[in-house]
């Protein structure tokens, strides 16, 4: 779907992915049209600095499930203080790099909310309105440096002044084709 055209594969070399989950959210704004919830990763010494993801992050021990990790990390990371409702699943996706396998879920919060990012782990947290995901426009190709230092070309969803590419993209190519499907019938 998004994935870089010339897919470099990298060995595991036996090392177990660890597990972790994302919250692809909707949310309505204040005229009831739904946007999507994605956050901007601060500057830090890591693979994902200044990536745009979706909120989530590493399974701990006390979780009880793959939901309960992505709900969580959305709390910790942007203050989610209202009921959502669970709908799904999407694809797992392994991100070699960080050695995680992504379980990203899609819900809906049928109210807004102010956000109350977390500064060490979200910069800033960007609204992204399900029209402009679902206009074809907003797919480009562009070069991107990989978490293995290694340049790409890759797609991505331009989103104002925002490049969304890699494991991010590959979730919302996804979820876009899902939403065009239930348009569609």
């Amino acid at each position: 779907m998004m994935s870089p055209g010339e897919r470099i594969a990298y060995p595991v070399q036996g090392r177990k992915p660890r597990l972790s989950a994302v919250l692809s959210l909707f949310i309505p704004d204040i005229t009831g049209i739904w946007s999507l919830v994605l956050i901007k990763r601060p500057i830090y010494e890591g693979f994902h600095s200044e990536q745009i993801a979706f909120p989530g992050g590493k399974h701990e021990e006390g979780d009880i499930s793959l939901i309960h990790t992505a709900l969580r990390e959305t709390t910790e990371e942007i203050g989610l203080n209202v009921s959502v409702e669970v709908l799904g699943a999407l694809t797992d996706i392994y991100i070699p790099p960080s050695n995680y396998l992504v379980t990203p879920f899609v819900a809906i919060a049928k109210e807004r909310q102010p956000w109350y990012p977390n500064s060490s782990e979200v910069d800033q947290v960007i609204e992204m309105p399900i029209n402009q995901l679902l206009d074809e426009q907003i797919v480009s190709q562009g070069s991107f440096i990989t978490g293995f230092k290694k340049e790409v070309m890759a797609p991505y969803f331009a989103l104002n002044d925002y490049k969304i590419w890699g494991a991010t993209a590959m979730m919302l190519s996804e979820l876009k084709w899902i939403l065009k499907e239930g348009i569609s019938k």
